[in-house]
């Protein structure tokens, strides 16, 4: 009796123990499926942006400061705003690529439109 007894206490331990390593397998290979898709979605998401930056000056080639610039996407209707510092620069950052309306304003000055300017992925 006592051998039927220690033969099925047996079974039971190897089946708990397999289970156990299947189990441990198994969290192994979900924790690298979701880093894998944590870094492919990443990349994804970075190749979709674009961005803008340049220098306001006049005709004379003096930097111009504080200009308001508005850059507008006329098919979605998205709109950025950013003002040129000290140093005549701005900068429009993480933009979807497509092509643009910018419009430039600063007091003393004729507005400036560049009606279509196109970016593309960075």
């Amino acid at each position: 009796m006592t051998q039927i007894h220690q033969r099925v206490s047996t079974r039971q331990h190897v089946r708990c123990y397999r289970f156990g390593i299947r189990c441990r397998q198994t969290a192994r290979h979900a924790i690298w499926i979701f880093a894998a898709l944590a870094l492919l979605a990443q990349f994804a998401a970075a190749q979709a942006t674009s961005q803008l930056n340049g220098s306001v000056t006049d005709p004379s080639g003096a930097i111009v400061s504080g200009a308001k610039l508005t850059l507008t996407d006329p098919a979605t209707g998205l709109q950025r705003t950013s003002t040129s510092n000290a140093s005549g620069l701005y900068q429009f950052l993480e933009v979807p690529p497509g092509d643009y309306r910018l419009e430039v304003t600063v007091a003393g000055f004729a507005p400036f439109l560049a009606e279509k300017v196109t970016l593309k992925r960075t």
